[in-house]
């Protein structure tokens, strides 16, 4: 029987330095300030860049250095964890019925890996402590 990975709960100083530096650039992107990200507005643009977000920090930064769901989704949008889930699931939705809203996510992911090179699916755990700074400028 095959173990189940470990996912940590609380990543290491240098884990959350990058999602940090990580999660300014992604408002950065959509002009918008990291307190926004985290409030409770429920104005449409933000409420879809919070699910943009959610969804790539999880999947492009988060994941492949085994950071859990509730991590991200607490500390980065203060919110619940399938809050998170349901962000994924919509995303993922938007993709398979061909609707604008996942160009938009597309466009976002494609300028933040080709910006951004180190934030991308291709890290692996232990090269993670070489790739510092995430950002040279």
């Amino acid at each position: 029987m095959m173990q189940k990975e470990k996912i940590l709960f609380s990543p290491s100083k240098i884990h959350i330095d990058f999602m940090d530096k990580a999660f300014d650039k992604i408002c950065e992107y959509y002009n918008v300030k990291p307190v926004i990200m985290k409030s409770d507005t429920r104005q449409k643009p933000f409420v879809f860049y919070r699910q943009c977000a959610m969804k790539f920090m999880y999947e492009y930064i988060a994941e492949p250095i085994k950071v859990s769901q509730t991590y991200i989704s607490k500390t980065y949008f203060n919110r619940d964890h399938s809050t998170l889930i349901y962000s994924r699931q919509l995303l993922d939705n938007y993709r398979e019925t061909g609707d604008v809203y996942w160009d938009e996510y597309y466009s976002f992911c494609k300028y933040m890996i080709v910006n951004y090179p180190r934030i991308n699916k291709t890290i692996n755990p232990e090269d993670y402590p070489t790739l510092y700074p995430i950002i040279n400028n």
